[in-house]
């Protein structure tokens, strides 16, 4: 049994661009590409968000997926996650899928396939808020200041 994810498969979508602290959605495709079928009945494709194409402790965990059932010889399935992008990032970044990733499904000396990177995706950073108070509209003399909290308070009254 083998688990593998194709490179350069059509049905694979990371993301061509994205904007840092917001979604973007990684697709991808499995298959067996072994002669027996899956042994186990549930295992996990995890997904990490890389400055390059190697997986490594360097690279973010963005989260993981549940495959949808056991797998015959040469049957796939196409799995996504949204994942939330770090803030403050900005530049080519990677998705690595790994397929099996906490090792649950016996390959037999096929482990070193279960790895797919895709295309790069240029994240934006994301422009920070302007918050900006608008011109007040009353005057500011100590005389004002007490009708203006009567007022406030008269607002939260008729709430």
């Amino acid at each position: 049994m083998e688990l593998t994810i194709p490179s350069s498969t059509p049905q694979r979508y990371p993301p061509a661009e994205a904007f840092s602290s917001q979604q973007a959605v990684v697709e991808w495709v499995v298959t067996n590409n072994g002669t027996g079928s899956t042994s186990a009945p549930v295992w996990y494709d995890a997904v990490w968000l890389s400055t390059d194409s190697v997986h490594d402790g360097s690279d973010t965990y963005m989260g993981a997926v549940a495959n949808p059932s056991y797998l015959n010889p040469g049957d796939s399935y196409v799995s996504s996650l949204t994942v939330t992008l770090p803030q403050g990032i900005q530049g080519d970044y990677w998705f690595i899928i790994q397929t099996d990733s906490s090792n649950h499904v016996y390959e037999h000396n096929r482990e070193n396939d279960n790895i797919g990177v895709e295309e790069e995706t240029h994240v934006t950073l994301t422009p920070p808020p302007d918050l900006q108070v608008e011109d007040p509209d009353f005057d500011l003399f100590s005389d004002r200041v007490v009708e203006i909290m009567r007022k406030a308070e008269e607002q939260v009254a008729a709430l």
